[in-house]
């Protein structure tokens, strides 16, 4: 919708607010002009965007001349263009709550003085509905004017309800909810705005210069709930089912909630005359709900959920809004084997559904990612052609992209071999990456975004995603360095270069757990024992041994991780191993790392080792043998690998060979009779390919003096048997 042009203001109108010299309001003064001249506007069920309308009065300067009632509508009708309707602005928040992008209005500065020096010479005299209407205005308007928030909202908070009119009982809740999703759009939208906050009590005060925010925003959000409770706690409101499911969409946003409240609202929902697309948001707003734990809507949800599959199977159509939510519910609940998942999934791709909003395109996929029916081929192909078309809007939500890019990519099945009857290529030619580029550029103008093939699609994807190398954070980059592990993306020298660049540049700044996924990364990304692979891993491995002597002398502050990576090397024992491995691999080796491993594996009688895979193990022990062979007292690890090694019924050839190399370097094998013997055993049942078996041979009988000889099993293997 595009917005009509504001209304035109003089010149002068500063001239009318000079400094100190405000003009008072006449409370009592009736405005003359007629009333019929105002176009109402009405709530309209297809379309819930707020329609603009043609105000009575003409310029700025008629404000002069207007009662409090109208100098408020006429404000809020300057910022937003729109007639006050508290159901309509509810709606609006929630709306603009749940979208991708922020609406920043601008307005000429004396406007925005105009309006703030008039809100200040009445606002002794405002009321509930007056504050709702000014907060509502304020919050969608120009930032610049979001400095009286703070003062509007504690005067609001400071008004008393008066319980003796009843008839004002829904006007009053109206009042709560929309300064409540008002404060919301407010603090979604500050993130990075200093607000300021205005000045003592009293109609006449300036901008202060104290910066203040909202941030004491939970006690403001118990407050009002508190006064919304107060109002549902008479029972003499009678509210429809569409308002009670717009309290509720509102509960389900803020931090804490109000049992009673809920309670309130939910008695008064009667689902059996809701229709198809409120029962699905009611269904997903029941999940949303901050209730506490003895307050739960588990069999509500359920009769619900059967009661919308039993219309769908029905052959009524799921509305698009309402699959979205309906997907979220099933994330949030982990209920991802329902057969109403299924029946959206296939749903989605025989109407070619497309979400418009990040939000719902991520809470379509995530599910989908996760249960994995992202492999489904139809499927896989009908999000890669989304996630391609939009990119420009997904790619905003950049964790979320990163991730959905990586779960099609290696989900998709992409065939090489087929030829593209429709453009007469064969994907296998080597110049096709040039001419469906030019089949891309040349149909951009006519048929939009256009991709060939998925094998263009993802190519686009993965260069898109390459542009967010520089300004991604931490997390992210760790996102992104796995979504460049695809088969397809061909590494040149330049981007090579780039990458390592940002690997340095990120090592003291990368959190723990996303080390070893980077670690990963510039291996796959060389591939060999490259200098400039070496000198990352060296670096890396300062970092990885200050983190693990910072947390051996009690500092766990490291372990603050994000939700992005739950483990790390200093407390999984599988990602310590991996890091090791790489290292060991590589030749980079420390013996004051080694030292500091074993220092943290043995802490606890060796608490982190035990229940630790033999593969696990064997790298452990073999790193710490070659990095510093003066750490002697190794005999618990060995122990624990024994006992280990007689309850692993699957053994690799390579896990042994590590476990002997680390004896024979710290002339361990003549201490541990026992698990030598325990690792001949094992050996002499163990098949591999020939090269593999006779290393183990050849380590074995450096240990036993003993002579092995290969045998073929007869199916390309070698076993290894000991001479008589």
């Amino acid at each position: 919708m595009n917005n009509p042009p504001f209304l035109k203001i003089s010149n002068n109108l500063l001239n009318k607010f000079p400094a100190r010299s405000i003009p008072l309001l006449n409370i009592n003064k009736v405005v003359s002009a007629d009333s019929t001249d105002v176009e109402t506007n009405t709530f309209n069920q297809n379309n819930d965007k707020i329609t603009p309308v043609k105000y009575k009065f003409g310029s700025f300067d008629s404000i002069l001349n207007l009662n409090l009632n109208d100098s408020i509508d006429f404000i809020h009708v300057f910022l937003t263009n729109t007639e006050f309707c508290a159901k309509r602005c509810l709606v609006h928040n929630l709306n603009s709550l749940s979208s991708d992008s922020i609406h920043d209005k601008r307005l000429k500065a004396k406007d925005i003085s105009a309006v703030n020096y008039r809100i200040l010479s009445f606002d002794d005299h405002l009321n509930f509905t007056h504050l709702s209407k000014l907060l509502s205005a304020i919050t969608n308007s120009d930032r610049r004017l979001w400095t009286l928030v703070p003062h509007l909202t504690k005067l609001f908070l400071e008004k008393e309800y008066d319980s003796s009119e009843p008839k004002s009982s829904k006007n009053y809740l109206y009042s709560q909810f929309v300064v409540l999703t008002s404060l919301l759009v407010f603090k979604r939208n500050n993130l990075n705005f200093n607000v300021k906050l205005i000045g003592n009590s009293g109609s006449r005060g300036k901008l202060a210069d104290k910066p203040c925010s909202l941030e004491n925003f939970p006690e403001i959000e118990y407050k009002v709930l508190k006064n919304i409770e107060l109002i549902v706690s008479r029972g003499e409101l009678v509210l429809n089912n569409e308002e009670c499911l717009l309290f509720l969409k509102t509960l389900s946003l803020v931090t804490h909630g109000n049992d009673n409240v809920v309670k309130s609202l939910t008695s008064q929902i009667d689902v059996n005359n809701m229709s198809l697309g409120q029962m699905c948001s009611y269904l997903h707003t029941l999940s949303l709900l901050p209730v506490s734990d003895t307050f739960n809507f588990t069999d509500l949800s359920k009769s619900t959920l059967e009661r919308i599959t039993d219309i769908v199977k029905n052959g009524v159509e799921l509305p698009k809004s309402s699959i979205p939510e309906l997907y979220h519910y099933f994330y949030l609940t982990g209920d991802l084997e329902h057969e109403m998942f299924d029946i959206m999934s296939d749903d989605i791709v025989q109407r070619r559904i497309e979400f418009e909003c990040s939000k719902d395109f991520y809470r379509v996929t995530f599910p989908l990612a996760i249960s994995r029916r992202i492999s489904s081929p139809e499927l896989s192909k009908w999000l890669l052609n989304q996630l391609a078309t939009r990119c420009d809007t997904y790619i905003n939500d950049v964790s979320n992209f990163l991730f959905v890019l990586m779960s099609i990519a290696s989900s998709i099945k992409i065939d090489y071999n087929k030829p593209k009857l429709a453009e007469n290529l064969k994907t296998m030619d080597i110049e096709t990456d040039i001419y469906e580029k030019a089949l891309m550029y040349l149909n951009e103008s006519t048929r939009g975004a256009y991709f060939p093939s998925e094998r263009s699609a993802l190519l686009y994807l993965f260069e898109k995603a390459m542009e967010l190398l520089e300004g991604c954070d931490e997390d992210q980059f760790v996102q992104l360095t796995q979504a460049l592990t695809h088969k397809l993306v061909k590494m040149n020298t330049s981007m090579k270069l780039k990458l390592v660049k940002e690997c340095k540049k990120r090592v003291n700044t990368v959190r723990v757990g996303g080390i070893p996924h980077i670690l990963q990364f510039i291996v796959w990304m060389y591939g060999n024992k490259n200098p400039d692979l070496v000198a990352t891993l060296t670096m890396y491995m300062e970092r990885i041994l200050s983190d693990i002597a910072t947390y051996n002398i009690g500092d766990h502050s490291l372990l603050q991780m994000s939700t992005l990576h739950m483990d790390s090397f200093l407390t999984d024992i599988k990602s310590l191993a991996n890091v090791l491995y790489i290292m060991d691999w590589s030749n980079v080796h420390s013996e004051d790392l080694a030292r500091e491993v074993y220092n943290l594996v043995s802490k606890g009688n060796y608490t982190m080792v035990s229940g630790a895979e033999l593969r696990d193990l064997s790298h452990i022990v073999h790193y710490i043998a070659l990095s510093n062979t003066e750490l002697k007292n190794l005999d618990p690890l060995y122990i624990i690998i024994r006992e280990t090694l007689r309850k692993d019924e699957e053994v690799q050839p390579r896990d042994l060979i590590m476990i002997i190399e680390s004896m024979i370097i710290n002339a361990q094998h003549t201490r541990h009779k026992q698990l030598l013997k325990e690792i001949e055993e094992k050996a002499m049942v163990l098949c591999g390919p020939a090269s593999t078996i006779e290393t183990l041979s050849n380590s074995l009988s450096r240990l036993t003096d003993a002579k092995y000889t290969l045998k073929d099993n007869g199916s390309g293997n070698y076993i290894f048997q000991l001479n008589a």
